[in-house]
């Protein structure tokens, strides 16, 4: 399992927790793949590290993207199957089960995101509608993205190395959009992607409606630049 993360060490913790109290048929380690923290991140995770056995640490002394932190969370893994959730978020009960389940028969496994609040005590609460109709719903479909192809979400999904390997990792030249990047340059290689509703991560929505009409800003200019790297190929 990889976590990509910088400068979040206040909601990096609970997820920390969250992940090493999964519940797994298969031995698993968490590996933290730190982009350049300077909040305090790295001594939080040494001390972690050097109680809790399953935890790895590597780390980057100035930021290269989280595509970049994602490669070098990939190439320090030692297992067969790679998970992936980002800091700010808190994964479900059973999340890496469900994953692992559905990875028998698929090269990438998208979860699936309940949108969330945070809270006055830091907690997430769940809000009572699906993020975008573009992720993961109740019903384990996910509908074509642009009208393209499906996506995993970068932050809740799965993927086995060799695949990631074989189609190159993730592509540092996108700052955002990688997920959706990925996972199209996956699936038109041949890999096959499928959905799991069962793994599930509490997804934190943005604070603000300025921070929101940002984010969506920064999604149009990207899909734009993703219609026009796949056009020929179909999108």
């Amino acid at each position: 399992m990889i976590i990509t993360t910088k400068d979040r060490r206040r909601t990096l913790v609970r997820q920390l927790g969250a992940v090493l109290g999964q519940e797994c048929p298969v031995d698993f380690e968490v590996v933290v793949s730190d982009d350049g923290s300077t909040d305090g991140t790295a001594t939080m995770l040494a001390e972690w590290a050097g109680v809790e056995p399953r935890l790895r640490v590597t780390r980057a002394e100035t930021s290269g993207g989280g595509s970049a932190a994602r490669n070098r969370g990939l190439h320090q893994a030692r297992g067969d199957l790679v998970a992936y959730c980002d800091d700010d978020d808190i994964v479900e009960p059973g999340w890496l089960a469900a994953l692992v389940r559905s990875a028998g028969t698929a090269d990438i496994v998208a979860g699936r995101y309940l949108p969330c609040v945070e809270t006055s005590d830091g907690r997430l609460r769940l809000l009572h509608k699906d993020k975008n109709d573009e992720k993961v719903g109740e019903d384990g479909v996910v509908p074509p993205f642009l009208g393209f192809l499906p996506h995993a979400p970068g932050g809740c999904m799965a993927v086995w190395r060799t695949v990631a390997s074989a189609v190159g990792g993730w592509n540092p030249a996108y700052l955002r959009g990688v997920d959706v990047e990925f996972s199209w340059r996956s699936q038109v290689a041949g890999y096959r992607l499928a959905v799991t509703p069962d793994a599930c991560i509490r997804y934190r929505q943005r604070a603000t409606l300025i921070a929101t009409v940002r984010q969506h800003f920064r999604w149009g200019v990207v899909d734009a630049r993703l219609v026009a790297a796949f056009r020929a190929r179909g999108c």
